[in-house]
Parts: structure tokens; sequence; C-alpha cells
């Protein structure tokens, strides 16, 4: 398999490459292997929290509120990232096109309780 690179995509992988004392190809394999890593790990935990929701395991919105001023004061809360929160959104349209609105709306919580304990 080859991969074709952009011009600024490849001086930024040979950049870090040269940074590192690393062959732009080991490099790139290996930012490959993590991509597939995390991307099976992400789908796992979908996975698992559509099965809690599907067996009715859910929070409802206000223990989602007390479950995150009991677990992370003010000052230690979670700022969710622009790429998170578009994340979060994606998995939320696939559940309400595949599950309903229902479901969506009970899974958000539970993936943000999910990424909370990690």
């Amino acid at each position: 398999m080859e991969v074709q690179l952009n011009p600024e995509t490849q001086a930024k992988l040979d950049r870090i490459a040269a940074e590192r004392g690393r062959d732009a190809q080991a490099l790139a394999e290996e930012a490959i292997e993590r991509f597939i890593e995390h991307d099976e790990w992400f789908v796992r935990e979908v996975e698992i929290g559509l099965a809690a929701a599907d067996h009715g395991e859910l929070i409802d919105h206000e223990e989602v509120g007390k479950l995150i001023d009991r677990r992370f004061p003010s000052s230690m809360r979670i700022r969710w990232t622009e790429p998170a929160v578009n994340d979060l959104t994606r998995i939320c349209d696939y559940t309400q096109e595949h599950d309903g609105a229902l479901a969506a709306r009970r899974l958000a919580p539970r993936l943000y309780e999910k990424a909370s304990i990690s």
C-alpha cells in the first residue's frame, strides 16, 4: 500500500522524523497504528454505551450534573475541545439516525461519563 501525502503534510512528517532521529516511513506507520488502535477502542466504547442504553442503563440530565459537580471542582472541569465536541455530535447524530432521538439524548451523558473516568 502506498499513501500519498500532500506536500505540507509530507514536510511536517519529514521535520518531525528528523527532529526525533527517526525514519519518516516508520513514523508514518506508527501514526497509522495508533490511529487504528484508537479508532477500535472508540468504536468498542460506543458499542458499550449503546448496549447500556439498550438495557435502560441511563443517567438523566440532573444526575449527570450532580456527577460532574462531585467529580470535578469547578477549577478542574474538563474543557471540551472543538474536535471532541464534533466527535460527540457525530456519535449522537449517528445514534439518532439509527436508533432515534431518545437514544441519542440518552447516549451523550453516558459517553461523557466514560470519557471522564478514563
